[in-house]
Parts: C-alpha cells; structure tokens; sequence
C-alpha cells in the first residue's frame, strides 16, 4: 500500500552539544539541560526561525521531547513523510532558547549555524525510522518548502477552483467593505478601494493564491486581521444622511441643507474628500 504524503515520519537524533557559544549568547551546562528539559513542551517546527509558519497558517512537525545523553541532547520530532523526503538525508534541528535558558522554539534548518538567528545549536541528521532517499541540496530550506507547496498546489487545484477561490475573495472584499462602510468607517465613495484593498491583503496572507479553512470559508492571515483592526480603530464619521458621489472632477454631498463650511469639514475628515476640495479650487481658479 502506498504510503500517503501527509503520513507522520519519527525522526530522532542530536539536536544541541552542551558547551559556552558567546556568538550565540548562550551557553548550557549539564545542570541548566536537565532543568529546560524537565520544562520542555512539544513545539512546532519552524523552517530557518523565519517565521513562515505563522505566514502559512501552519507547521511543518512538531518536535515532541528531549533528552541527555552526556553532553548531547537529543530529540524526537514528526514531520509530514513528504517534507521527509524533500529534506533527504540533510535534516538538521535548531533550538531557540529564551534568556531564562528555556527551549522555547524548533526549526528545521539546511545551516544550523544561521547567521544573525538567536539560535545555539550545531546539530547533526537525526535518524530515520523510515529510510529516506538522500537529494542534493541546492537552494535553500524555505526555498525548497515554497517551490513544492507552490508545485503541490498547482497540481491539487483545478480551473473550476481558481474560478470559485476568485469568486469567494470578491464575496468576502465587498462584504468587508460594506461592512466597514455601514459601520461608518468609510463614505460609500471608498467602497471600491476597500475591496481591492481586502483582496490584496487575502492574497499576501495566502501566497497569492486563496486558501480556505474546513467550513469553506476563507483563511485570514496578519495582514487582514491588521487590516480588520485598522478598520475597527478607526473613529466612525458623523454624517447623518449623506451619499457621497464620485465624478471625474468632484465629490458632491446628495443633502439638502448643509451649510458649504460644514460640508467642507466633512470632506477634509478623508484623504478622498481633500483631493475633491483640492480639485474644486482648482478648477475655480
């Protein structure tokens, strides 16, 4: 029977040789492993500390426990049987260790040794319950992971689904911004630069193409909720009953009764509303 990709592969091996790393910052005796391994709670893995996992939404493993052996410390960690086979017979494991010299971070890593990471690790291939076919390693870990999911995906999402991911991102950047505008966060004017603002950040969030959680709806990453939150800060306008047009030279309140001095400080409350005004003085020049 075939083995499925997503299959779990164990892999176990040195992880950190205790020792003083003054490039690092850190350094481990036998006493301060003992103590962060009886502290130690399984982690997800990170590629390289870069931090892609929070980007994508999800881990690549899990590294599940620690022990000594003299001056090594060993580890077990699970990641998906393809990740296993991209990353051949170069896995190597990095530890972040905070200033109270608890493990709290794994990555996998082509160079344990990165420069700049607050990493102290020099680990070497953890072996393989599974034998793993060895793969030259030319381009970087992140590289690798980006190029296969890209591949993967690909392959995995025929037109008909690019063609109902491109409709529910449409659905979900009007609903963003209508909501945004009935909240009274935005005039109607800015409808149109709200969605296109939301479908972007969708984008950025899903590595340009859309990814949908188990109920179908679509996956939220930093960038919305950064948006969302923008939004949600924002003071709501003091319009009454207001419909603000846009025309190729002007912005015009659809209100009977607004004194021009009052309707003047309405338009100055948005960057919009301050070119309409721009505009109108310019043209009575």
């Amino acid at each position: 029977m075939q083995n499925h990709p997503d299959e779990p592969v164990v892999l176990r091996g040195k992880v950190f040789e205790l020792g003083n790393y003054p490039d690092r910052g850190i350094s481990l005796s036998e006493q301060e492993a003992d103590q962060a391994i009886s502290e130690f709670a399984p982690l997800p893995l990170d590629l390289e500390h870069t931090g892609i996992t929070q980007i994508l939404g999800h881990s690549f493993g899990f590294l599940n426990r620690l022990w000594r052996q003299g001056r090594n410390v060993l580890g077990e960690l699970t990641i998906p049987r393809w990740l296993a086979q991209l990353l051949g017979g170069a896995v190597h494991v990095s530890l972040a260790f905070n200033r109270a010299k608890q493990v709290v971070g794994g990555a996998l890593t082509l160079q344990p040794r990165i420069k700049d990471a607050r990493v102290a690790t020099f680990s070497t291939p953890p072996m393989a319950l599974a034998p793993l076919e060895p793969e030259p390693m030319k381009t970087t870990l992140e590289h690798r992971i980006r190029a296969w999911l890209e591949r993967r995906q690909t392959q995995d999402q025929p037109e008909q689904d690019e063609a109902r991911a491109a409709e529910s991102v449409e659905q979900a950047s009007a609903t963003f911004a209508s909501e945004a505008v009935e909240a009274r966060k935005f005039l109607p004017f800015e409808r149109a630069n709200l969605q296109a603002l939301f479908a972007e950040a969708l984008m950025a969030d899903c590595g340009g193409l859309a990814t949908f959680n188990a109920d179908g709806s679509l996956i939220e990453g930093p960038v919305c909720q950064a948006l969302r939150t923008m939004v949600d800060q924002r003071p709501a306008h003091d319009l009454a009953a207001e419909r603000i047009e846009t025309r190729e030279t002007e912005a015009t309140f659809a209100i009977e009764g607004v004194p021009t001095k009052r309707r003047d400080d309405l338009l100055k409350k948005t960057d919009l509303g301050r070119e309409a005004l721009k505009r109108k003085e310019q043209k009575h020049l």
